[in-house]
């Protein structure tokens, strides 16, 4: 698909589902999210910081890329009025509040 249409943010999204590779994951996620920026795709935008929020929280467990993309994960919440992901935000946040606690200790 990618030779069809280009390099688009959902293509690379799905892509990055169906690596194991965490790195490889976060640098296809990573190029998603600034290609859905450019091409001011907040549908795109929600989905690929929701997936890089969970990555670093729960895969990375790392505090501090974990709060930024949790907030940008928030802004394109607010920004699109989607529902359907609050349970998942709610979910990270308390992840995050764990995971910054441990660093601190």
């Amino acid at each position: 698909m990618e030779k069809k249409y280009g390099e688009l943010p959902s293509i690379l999204a799905t892509r990055a589902d169906y690596i194991k590779e965490l790195e490889s994951k976060k640098e296809l996620l990573t190029r998603a999210y600034m290609l859905a920026s450019t091409f001011q795709d907040v549908c795109n935008q929600l989905h690929v910081a929701y997936t890089l929020a969970e990555l670093y929280i729960e895969d990375f467990q790392d505090p501090t890329e974990g709060k930024l993309w949790l907030e940008r994960f928030g802004k394109q919440l607010e920004q699109t009025k989607e529902t359907g992901y609050l349970e998942d935000y709610q979910r990270l946040r308390v992840s995050i509040e764990r995971i910054s606690g441990q660093v601190e200790d």
